[in-house]
């Protein structure tokens, strides 16, 4: 019993891990900052973005050895098949598009875009942030789902 509530804990802990700094990017890369305040959220971004790369592959490996080793039934059930589609089109949208997206905001924060020496942040890069902002609505529908399925676990088989 031990075991499976230490991979419990280790699952959760790394899924909140994993997932919860997508809600924090929204608030970095809200709008009307700065130039100096959105290049310090740039800055936060780039350091908030190592736990998923961590926390994401660490949920997926604990929850696998969950399914196999402990009763939770076969990968074909809703909760746990719908999960992990959930995680990878979460993981697309992140950093497939919202990353793309985030991308000239990026290149202006190190120096490499138009309109650094601004007192405005450039209309260009306020309609990149403006795109991710979008993207990143889509992400926090999918997290809740996923954490929705995680936790109360639909019985229904798919095959």
């Amino acid at each position: 019993m031990f075991w499976l509530q230490t991979l419990v804990a280790i699952h959760v802990l790394s899924a909140l891990i994993g997932i919860g700094p997508t809600f924090l990017l929204h608030a970095l890369i809200r709008a009307g900052q700065t130039p100096a305040q959105l290049r310090h959220s740039l800055a936060l971004m780039s350091v908030a973005e190592r736990f998923p790369k961590v926390g994401g592959p660490l949920a997926v490996l604990s929850g696998i050895l969950l399914v196999a080793l402990y009763d939770y039934g076969g990968f074909g059930q809703l909760w746990l098949a719908g999960s992990l589609a959930l995680f990878v089109l979460i993981q697309i949208v992140v950093v497939g598009v919202a990353g793309r997206q985030l991308k000239p905001a990026v290149e202006w924060k190190r120096g490499d875009g138009d309109g650094r020496s601004g007192s405005d942040v450039p209309p260009s890069i306020e309609a990149s942030l403006r795109s991710a902002r979008g993207s990143l609505w889509v992400a926090h529908a999918l997290a809740v789902a996923l954490f929705l399925l995680m936790i109360l676990k639909p019985t229904t088989p798919l095959w």
